[in-house]
């Protein structure tokens, strides 16, 4: 129960090459017990970084989805974390995450979304195909504008909408086309948030 002798002897055992597995958990619930959340974010980022277990991505994103402050769009990229390391479950976790990207003005990324629920067979019943059928409507006409949005884009002053276009391009699977877009946002500037300008490129 001497968990501040335990950290201070435990630490010096991280110095020097790749942290052993059973330090890093050993220090994670050293942590815990003394609710330091920012040391424990830090050893769970470690244990991700070195060992990418799903149950790590679980607790490092589950940490960072109760911090205060969270845009809709920081919120989002949590859930793109969650897709891409399979932390996602349920129905609720495939829909939830396909109305934020709705609301976005991702569509094509929320179809994707949707179509991985439905190949897992976990979407059923009136209101997910009301889901579905929505999302469907949304791409339809974002498919319409994305004409528009580059021209827009290479009007505008600053990178905003340059950003916009790199979150369309990048939800309909067009990576290079994307990556220009971000770059192209950043490098105007005015931004109204450049920390998720960097995350998104």
């Amino acid at each position: 129960g001497d968990y501040k002798q335990a950290l201070a002897t435990a630490k010096p055992l991280l110095q020097g090459g790749m942290p052993s597995e059973q330090v890093l958990q050993l220090m994670a619930a050293i942590y815990g017990k003394l609710d330091d959340d920012a040391g424990r974010r830090d050893i769970q980022e470690q244990l991700v970084l070195h060992y990418a277990k799903p149950e790590y991505w679980h607790d490092l994103i589950r940490m960072a989805h109760n911090e205060r402050g969270l845009s809709d769009e920081d919120d989002y990229e949590l859930y793109r974390l969650r897709f891409a390391t399979g932390d996602m479950k349920t129905a609720d976790d495939y829909s939830e995450m396909a109305q934020i990207g709705l609301q976005l003005g991702y569509p094509a990324e929320a179809k994707m979304v949707l179509d991985k629920a439905m190949d897992l067979k976990l979407l059923n019943g009136a209101r997910s195909q009301r889901l579905i059928d929505f999302v469907n409507k949304n791409l339809a006409q974002d498919n319409a504008g994305l004409a528009n949005l580059e021209k827009q884009a290479a009007a505008d002053s600053t990178g905003n909408t340059g950003l916009k276009l790199g979150g369309a391009y990048y939800t309909r699977g067009k990576f290079k086309e994307a990556e220009a877009a971000y770059q192209d946002a950043i490098k105007k500037g005015g931004l109204k948030d450049p920390d998720l300008a960097k995350i998104q490129l």
